[in-house]
């Protein structure tokens, strides 16, 4: 029902848009429909009446949300650059976004990537996947993606080292920032190991 709303807001502006564009609109601006139709009258302006917008306009023209930032922070994290997710955490706190929520987004997309591989291995289309898990296919595909980074062994240590910052941080242990920016700063010892030849990954 949202994707039709989306392509009829977009028409009385006197545009079309990609089913992938309707996807990435999604996925950056959520169900607000008031947000919604402000992005939709952006995105036909810029296309001109009788144009069509593509997921390059989408992502070009709207800002990218909290969600995409950990996405992008969680690619970092599996091709071990700590310097890249790190900056991108120093972002969204200058932004005033809670550490302690970026630690619980990256932590559900860590167990969703995990779930997706289990699923995946047992023959599970990423569509049969999602159905599966209950959640829309976008997030999905960026697990099945991100998959290829990590192996189940650092997936497991990332949700096990997650779960134990976010309660040093709850216990009053740890200082927010601090505590994430140090989970950070430790990942690559948990994360290495899916960069290791496969015979060893299986021992």
């Amino acid at each position: 029902a949202l994707r039709t709303w989306i392509k009829r807001a977009v028409a009385r502006y006197g545009a079309d848009l990609a089913p992938e564009a309707i996807e990435g609109l999604v996925q950056k601006v959520g169900n607000d429909l008031r947000l919604l139709r402000q992005e939709c009258h952006k995105l036909a302006t810029y296309v001109g009446e009788g144009g069509s917008i593509a997921l390059n306009h989408v992502e070009k023209m709207i800002p990218r949300s909290l969600e995409d930032n950990v996405f992008k922070l969680i690619d970092e994290m599996g091709k071990m650059n700590i310097a890249g997710a790190l900056d991108i955490f120093y972002d969204l706190v200058k932004k005033r976004e809670e550490p302690i929520k970026i630690l619980a987004l990256m932590a559900r997309q860590f167990r969703i990537i995990l779930q997706v591989k289990e699923l995946n291995a047992r023959g599970y289309s990423q569509k049969q996947a999602a159905s599966t898990l209950g959640l829309h296919p976008y997030p999905v595909k960026i697990a099945a993606q991100q998959g290829q980074l990590f192996s189940e062994r650092s997936l497991q240590k990332l949700l096990l080292e997650a779960n134990r910052t976010d309660y040093a941080i709850k216990s009053g242990q740890k200082e927010k920032t601090l505590a994430v920016e140090w989970y950070l700063l430790s990942m690559k010892q948990w994360v290495r190991a899916s960069h290791e030849p496969r015979t060893k990954d299986m021992s």
